[in-house]
């Protein structure tokens, strides 16, 4: 963006997700577009005052910009980066690791709390949560291949302008990960 300070280095900027209630924050405003602390404390489950400071923390990262100059809680809120942008992964850093932990397991809530509240959905939206398992046997590379097709298959369906959803749509979590399976006493008897 033109005239737009230079952005913190990577590790500030990851430093900043350290904070569920941040990383909800940007999920929020990444899916459903610009809102206030006010708007955003209704999704993330935290006060408007609390929301606001995390938005400030957030916005001096680099992740989110005020849209206009009004002040407190009713200053609304825009995510600046790419909505599927992946974050770079280094096992050995414990700042990035912190933050793929923290984002594995709010995905990991939703989902749990989905399996255990689906009964309260009407059926169309109850069959909606789909919940796929599989083990592969993958090259380094062809994981890479398999990573970038999901996630070429998820921005074809992000859809952040809300002008270009369908009637029907609802906020779907998708989630993907591939990691390597730990060999057990057991695994090696095969």
């Amino acid at each position: 963006m033109p005239g737009s300070p230079p952005l913190p280095p990577e590790s500030q900027r990851l430093r900043a997700l350290g904070h569920p209630t941040r990383i909800a924050l940007l999920q929020h405003l990444a899916s459903s577009g610009p809102a206030t602390a006010t708007e955003c404390a209704k999704y993330v489950g935290a006060s408007p005052s609390s929301c606001s400071w995390h938005l400030r923390a957030l916005a001096k990262a680099g992740w989110v910009e005020a849209l206009d100059q009004r002040h407190g809680r009713e200053r609304p809120w825009k995510y600046v980066g790419d909505p599927d942008h992946v974050l770079p992964s280094n096992p050995h850093d414990p700042v990035t690791v912190a933050v793929e932990t923290a984002l594995r397991g709010q995905s990991r809530a939703v989902e749990d709390w989905f399996r255990r509240n689906r009964h309260r959905f009407p059926a169309n939206i109850a069959e909606m949560g789909e919940f796929i398992d599989a083990v592969l046997w993958l090259t380094p590379d062809e994981v890479k291949t398999l990573r970038q097709a999901v996630q070429d298959i998820m921005a074809s369906y992000g859809r952040y302008d809300p002008r270009s959803r369908p009637a029907n749509a609802v906020r779907v979590v998708s989630s993907w990960s591939a990691v390597p399976w730990i060999a057990t006493e057991e695994d090696s008897h095969d």
